[in-house]
């Protein structure tokens, strides 16, 4: 396959040392196919690290562009910063699966979709109706109020609603509708 001629020298010596068992290019050859080898091998390398990076589970260098392309850190998502997480979820519209993304996040909640044919809300269409029980849900237990703490007990203060909202924006389709309420 090479050209034939005296700069390649395909009889030439082996191009081993003979102490060390070291590579020492002799010929031109060699020292071309030497070269070829080195970048070669960084290359592969390159590509070999690609594919780690591929996983969420393996990434060390991409650390970064993965937050990035899952747009995090965002307090308002329901998966933290696990980038993970977010990739292995799977987009669902239905109720069960809200609440099963609720409770993992601490809130009590039985929801439905709201179609029109509700006794309790004729005509309201394209809505998810959240009942949240406040009562259960460890993610509304609020700090203690200043003052109001007797022996062996602490009234909590208000429950801040607000990481909820911005959870619910977050993971229902933009064009429905929320209704949330507090039992």
């Amino acid at each position: 396959m090479l050209p034939r001629g005296r700069a390649w020298q395909p009889d030439a010596a082996t191009g081993f040392g003979d102490t060390d068992e070291t590579f020492v290019p002799a010929t031109v050859m060699q020292c071309f196919w030497w070269a070829i080898a080195g970048t070669w091998k960084k290359a592969e390398d390159a590509l070999n690290a690609i594919l780690e990076e591929m996983f969420c589970e393996t990434v060390s260098v991409d650390h970064d562009q993965w937050l990035e392309e899952y747009g995090l850190p965002n307090e308002a998502d329901p998966y933290g910063d696990d980038y993970c997480a977010k990739s292995r979820a799977e987009p669902s519209d239905q109720p069960a699966a809200y609440d099963a993304l609720l409770l993992e996040l601490g809130y009590v909640t039985d929801s439905r979709w709201l179609r029109g044919g509700d006794s309790e809300f004729p005509g309201v269409r394209a809505t998810l109706y959240i009942e949240v029980d406040a009562d259960a849900s460890e993610a509304l237990v609020g700090p203690p109020v200043a003052g109001t703490a007797t022996v062996g007990t602490a009234i909590m203060g208000p429950a801040d609603l607000t990481q909820f909202e911005k959870i619910m924006d977050r993971i229902v389709p933009a064009h429905a509708a929320i209704e949330t309420a507090y039992i």
